[in-house]
């Protein structure tokens, strides 16, 4: 249930120190300042997922691994699709992303052929840092927006890219065997049809290890076109540049 996807994070979290065992990474709530250096938030482009079916799924992952997981959590659901970076109005770090980036990455999916799509979400499994359920995109249309990015954008992010929903990340280093044991035993329903029409450009506070998702930006794929949601919080990120986004 681990497996080759053991390492691989599509989330983006500070790095930490694995343990000398076949087990899981603990994470800590703390201000991970060697990290993010100063800068107040991180994006990524993510699916907003609301459904009640899924909320079930995860209680029962999170019931299963209680007592195991961080408190705190506060991410809601969602399926990161491309880590963006620090967003700054200069970029001087690899990591650092600038509204021109962003521009030609809203620009590419205008261009593109991409529509609303299905993704169906499965059974839990674990990295050796969370708690997930697995996610099927049969249409290929998740790999082909991150293609279509990475040729107009290249990231700096090589992380192996694992579709997924976190449940929770890990509050200390226990064996994985017996996390994936306690998993086998939750409720497996039949894989969970979700509609994604929209594909949405997201920052999380970055002294928060598991705080909160914002939605600043939402492109809708039936229409093509991309919606400032928070324009306030966007200028606060890109100063003027901002301004070039909120007109398109």
């Amino acid at each position: 249930m681990a497996a080759d996807r053991m390492m691989s994070r599509a989330d983006p979290q500070p790095a930490v120190t694995a343990p000398e065992c076949d087990c899981t990474i603990a994470s800590q709530q703390r201000d991970f300042s060697e990290w993010h250096l100063g800068r107040p938030h991180f994006a990524v482009w993510a699916l907003a997922l609301e459904d009640p079916a899924l909320d079930v799924r995860l209680r029962h992952v999170r019931t299963a691994l209680d007592g195991h997981l961080l408190r705190g959590y506060e991410r809601q659901p969602h399926i990161t699709v491309h880590v963006c970076g620090f967003p700054t109005t200069t970029a001087r770090r690899n990591d650092d992303f600038a509204v021109d980036e962003l521009k030609v990455q809203i620009g590419a999916l205008v261009q593109s052929d991409i529509v609303a799509f299905d993704v169906h979400v499965g059974e839990p499994f674990t990295f050796t840092s969370a708690a997930c359920l697995s996610v099927e995109d049969a249409a290929g249309s998740l790999t082909r927006i991150r293609s279509l990015w990475e040729r107009a954008a290249p990231t700096w992010d090589r992380t192996h890219y694992v579709p997924h929903v976190t449940a929770g990340l890990y509050a200390g280093a226990w064996p994985l065997a017996e996390i994936e044991a306690r998993l086998r035993s939750t409720p497996c329903p039949s894989p969970l049809a979700l509609r994604v029409r929209s594909v949405d450009w997201m920052c999380y506070d970055s002294t928060r290890i598991a705080g909160p998702l914002r939605t600043l930006i939402r492109f809708d794929l039936e229409r093509r076109l991309a919606h400032v949601v928070d324009g306030k919080r966007l200028r606060r990120m890109f100063g003027q540049g901002a301004g070039q986004l909120e007109q398109a």
